[in-house]
């Protein structure tokens, strides 16, 4: 999960909540700072303030035409962003 790039700093309450959420579910999550790159996060963020996280597969020899994922890693974020998006709700989404 990244926190910050050269685009965007992530809203911090929902970061702890997507971060909670992968503690409880005995998902793991790498936390990132790039200072370098962007994401498209940042234009989601720009838009009336919307809460935004950013996640990501962990990868090799990214922008190349070959990149390499664990598929341990692929199944592991594709459960968690499962796990946030089913919790989510207004009352959730209100507190951030």
């Amino acid at each position: 999960m990244r926190d910050l790039d050269t685009s965007i700093i992530v809203n911090p309450r929902f970061q702890k909540y997507c971060l909670d959420t992968a503690k409880q579910a005995g998902i793991k999550a790498q936390r990132a700072v790039r200072t370098g790159g962007g994401n498209d996060g940042a234009v989601i963020n720009l838009y009336q303030g919307a809460p935004t996280v950013v996640v990501g597969i962990p990868v090799c020899y990214a922008h190349t035409p070959y990149c390499y994922v664990a598929f341990e890693d692929y199944v592991s974020t594709l459960n968690l962003v499962t796990k946030i998006l089913k919790s989510l709700d207004t009352d959730v989404i209100g507190g951030f």
